[in-house]
């Protein structure tokens, strides 16, 4: 387990800019939808699930997606195979409130969430600003958290 003094030290959360993403989903769409819930990338970390290695993306509350390989028919009859996160995106209702419930789930391709990088890294106080330690359920994922390899 790493210690707290180690956790604030890492520095591991890509900054996510959803905005490119956002016009292609919501032009697609035909209705304006936003990413609310995730906020950073994190690469190259220990799945719970098998052990393996793969790509997240988190919320402010460390509860994070897990990447996973889709495999597409293509129409030329070949299959693909290509690495995505499953993204929710809100409806931007009229004065610019989100809905609650996710309008939709779309698979964004790896590629495309890296090309959408900040360029900016941020340790778990930054990530998780005022939310850190605000409850047990809080705490437990930020242990769970750092009890992967990264």
């Amino acid at each position: 387990m790493v210690e707290q003094q180690e956790r604030d030290a890492v520095k591991v959360f890509q900054l996510i800019d959803w905005t490119n993403i956002e016009e292609l989903v919501s032009e697609q769409h035909g209705e304006k939808l936003e990413v609310r819930w995730t906020k950073a990338f994190v690469s190259h970390m220990e799945s719970p699930h098998d052990g393996g290695v793969c790509e997240y993306v988190f919320d402010h509350e460390l509860c994070g997606i897990e990447s996973e390989s889709v495999r597409i028919l293509l129409e030329e009859g070949k299959l693909a195979s290509v690495t995505c996160i499953e993204i929710p995106f809100n409806k931007v209702l009229e004065g610019n409130r989100i809905a609650i419930f996710p309008e939709l789930h779309v698979y964004i391709p790896i590629s495309m969430i890296e090309k959408s990088l900040t360029g900016d890294i941020i340790d778990v106080r930054e990530m998780m600003g005022e939310r850190r330690g605000y409850n047990d359920r809080l705490v437990s994922n930020e242990n769970n958290f750092f009890n992967h390899k990264l």
